[in-house]
């Protein structure tokens, strides 16, 4: 709740207060009857003030609630994200690959460059070998695929993959 939405309850309620005190001295009904009347006005008037104050805190506790789930997610990433480097496997390829020293027993994986930016840890799963010695990974994710190495000259042994020889 706001100081002046607070201020505003208190503000109410005083005059409630105030007119309440003035019923006891007046003699007369009518007069008698608009103060109850102004009474009752400004008795509804505080509850609307404090029904709205209720929902706006209400709303602002979703806002917080919302950002801690996000800062955990920041937090979350940025751990998992030490545990891998960028690594360039010849000829400008590159993948990130996951450090021996947090491998906590893992096996050796590499992860999508196009997902890992996007803060998506996808492993890449592997396709073989090119006709040009590269080793083809195709993320399961976002389908991009990777050559890894260097591109030699077509050396003519075994299939190509990359020209879809094996249905890839």
């Amino acid at each position: 709740m706001s100081p002046a939405e607070i201020g505003t309850v208190l503000s109410s309620l005083k005059s409630a207060g105030d007119m309440a005190k003035a019923l006891m001295d007046l003699r007369d009904a009518a007069a008698f009857q608009s103060k109850a009347f102004d009474l009752t006005r400004e008795i509804l008037n505080a509850q609307q003030c404090a029904i709205a104050a209720q929902s706006s805190l209400a709303q602002h506790m979703d806002e917080v609630r919302g950002l801690k789930a996000e800062l955990a997610r920041y937090e979350s990433w940025a751990s998992e994200e030490k545990r891998y480097a960028l690594k360039d496997f010849g000829d400008n390829t590159f993948a990130y690959e996951l450090k021996d020293e947090f491998n906590n027993g893992e096996p050796k994986h590499r992860l999508c460059p196009t997902c890992f930016q996007k803060r998506v840890k996808s492993i890449l799963q592997s396709r073989g070998r090119s006709g040009f010695g590269q080793d083809i990974y195709v993320c399961n994710l976002c389908r991009s695929e990777y050559f890894l190495g260097v591109r030699r000259e077509w050396a003519g042994s075994g299939p190509n993959v990359a020209d879809g020889w094996m249905g890839v």
